[in-house]
């Protein structure tokens, strides 16, 4: 398993009401644990950023560049909107896990929380959605 070093963020702004961090790699990432940590480091940022400012993020998207500097988005909304960065890094994992197809290797990853929402408002829950099962 390669060991990257962080050189540069791609990108740590509040533009069009989301929260993002990304970083480019000096190694490529050939496999979905080291995709995983990435974006568990980077969630923490963001969820940071959530607390301070007093917002929810009602979705997650992820940005992902391969070797060839080509790029995928994919997003996906949440259940309930959070600022818990493992709720964040969860959803991003698994959104990862659906969508990416390996065809190289992962040179940039960005986690962005989407849809912010201020902390506290009243939200309309899903009718098929299990409130117990989801910490609040």
């Amino acid at each position: 398993m390669a060991v990257c070093q962080w050189v540069r963020y791609l990108f740590c702004s509040q533009q069009g009401l989301c929260f993002s961090h990304g970083i480019t790699c000096t190694c490529d990432l050939v496999h979905e644990e080291e995709v995983w940590r990435v974006m568990l480091w980077l969630s923490q940022d963001v969820g940071h950023k959530l607390r301070v400012h007093g917002l929810e993020a009602s979705g997650v998207q992820i940005t992902v560049k391969d070797e060839t500097l080509l790029y995928k988005q994919y997003q996906i909304p949440l259940e309930v909107a959070k600022q818990s960065p493992m709720e964040i890094v969860q959803k991003a994992r698994e959104l990862f896990h659906k969508r990416y197809h390996w065809t190289g290797r992962v040179r940039a990853i960005t986690i962005r929380a989407i849809d912010l929402l201020p902390k506290g408002l009243p939200q309309q829950c899903k009718i098929f959605i299990y409130l117990s099962h989801i910490n609040i």
